[in-house]
C-alpha cells in the first residue's frame, strides 16, 4: 500500500512539474504576443511624414526674370526729382517723367517722345521752355551734345567754346577775337573767316550751335 501511495506520489510531482512549465510557455507566449500588438499599435498611430511642397520653380524664373528685365534710367533737367530710377521693360518716356515727380514749371516736353519705350542705360534730359534740344534721349551717360542746349555763336564764351571737340584753347580765341573785331557773326557760316575753320571743321561743330 505504501508503494502505491508513494508511486501516486511521484506521478502527481512529475505532472506538476509540466503543469507549472506549462504556465509559464503559457504566459511567456501571452507575453510576447502582447508586446507585438503594441508596436503594432505603435507604428499604426505613428504619425506620417508631411509631404514637402514641390519647390516652384516657375516662381524662381519669375524673380530671376523680373532682375533681367528691370532697366535704369538717369533723368536729368527740368523735372521735380531727377534722379537714377529703375523700371521695368515696356514702360514709355512718359513714365520715367511721373517717376522723376513730373515737370518743374518750366519744363518742356513738345520735342519729347513720349510714347518712346526705355531702354538700360538711357539719359532723359527734359529742356525748359524756349531751349533747344534736338534729341533728349540719349544711350550715353551725362548730357549729350544733342541733349545740351545749342549755342549762340555771338554769346559764347571761350570756356564753353573749349568744350566743344575740335575747338581748342587757340581756335576759342581766334572766334572771341574776331568777333570783337568784325561785330556779331551774321550765323555759324561765317566761322569760315576765323583762322582755322574749314568747311569740314564747320560741318563738325554745326550741331553745337544755333544756325
Amino acid at each position: 500500500m505504501e508503494a502505491i501511495i508513494r508511486q501516486l506520489h511521484d506521478y502527481y510531482k512529475k505532472y506538476s512539474l509540466l503543469k507549472y512549465l506549462f504556465i509559464i510557455i503559457v504566459m511567456g507566449m501571452g507575453y510576447l504576443l502582447v508586446q507585438n500588438h503594441v508596436k503594432t499599435q505603435s507604428e499604426i498611430q505613428k504619425p506620417l511624414p508631411v509631404a514637402q511642397p514641390l519647390k516652384d520653380d516657375s516662381q524662381e524664373s519669375k524673380r530671376a526674370n523680373v532682375k533681367v528685365n528691370t532697366l535704369r534710367v538717369d533723368i536729368k533737367g527740368h523735372v521735380k526729382a531727377p534722379n537714377v530710377y529703375t523700371f521695368n521693360q515696356n514702360e514709355l518716356v512718359q513714365d520715367a517723367i511721373k517717376r522723376a515727380g513730373g515737370l518743374t514749371p518750366h519744363g518742356d516736353t513738345r520735342n519729347v517722345n513720349l510714347a518712346q519705350k526705355l531702354t538700360d542705360g538711357l539719359m532723359l534730359y527734359i529742356p525748359k521752355k524756349g531751349e533747344t534740344v534736338t534729341n533728349a534721349l540719349s544711350g550715353h551717360e551725362g548730357v549729350s551734345e544733342n541733349a545740351k542746349a545749342k549755342l549762340d555763336i555771338n554769346q559764347v564764351s571761350v570756356t564753353e567754346l573749349q568744350e566743344i571737340p575740335g575747338i581748342g584753347p587757340k581756335r576759342a580765341a581766334d572766334i572771341i577775337s574776331f568777333r570783337e573785331t568784325n561785330g556779331p557773326f551774321k550765323s555759324i557760316d561765317d566761322l569760315t573767316h576765323v583762322s582755322g575753320f574749314g568747311p569740314k571743321t564747320l560741318q563738325k561743330i554745326r550741331p553745337y550751335f544755333l544756325s
